[in-house]
């Protein structure tokens, strides 16, 4: 990880450590360094929204996570996601 990038990572790390979002979010950041080389964008917004994407599971009961996805998802928990998730990005 771009030093410039590590320290919002480690910031974000003990949202990350549900759901094995940790690993996520490393694999997503690579896919997105891979992703920027090719097409136009701005690092400097991409990797940290990519770094902080998931943080928001912290805040949804880990009981109630297999409720978010799938067909019959709860949208409720995937907005509290969200929702939760913009915040603690903007303290990160």
């Amino acid at each position: 990880m771009y030093a410039e990038y590590r320290h919002i990572f480690q910031l974000a790390k003990p949202y990350l450590n549900i759901r094995r979002n940790d690993i996520h979010t490393e694999i997503v950041y690579r896919f997105a360094v891979r992703l920027l080389e090719s097409e136009p964008g701005d690092a400097s917004v991409a990797i940290p929204a990519v770094i902080c994407h998931d943080v928001g599971w912290i805040k949804v009961p880990e009981e109630l996570h297999l409720k978010a996805f799938g067909p019959t998802a709860d949208p409720k928990l995937t907005r509290l996601h969200e929702i939760e998730g913009v915040k603690l990005a903007q303290e990160i």
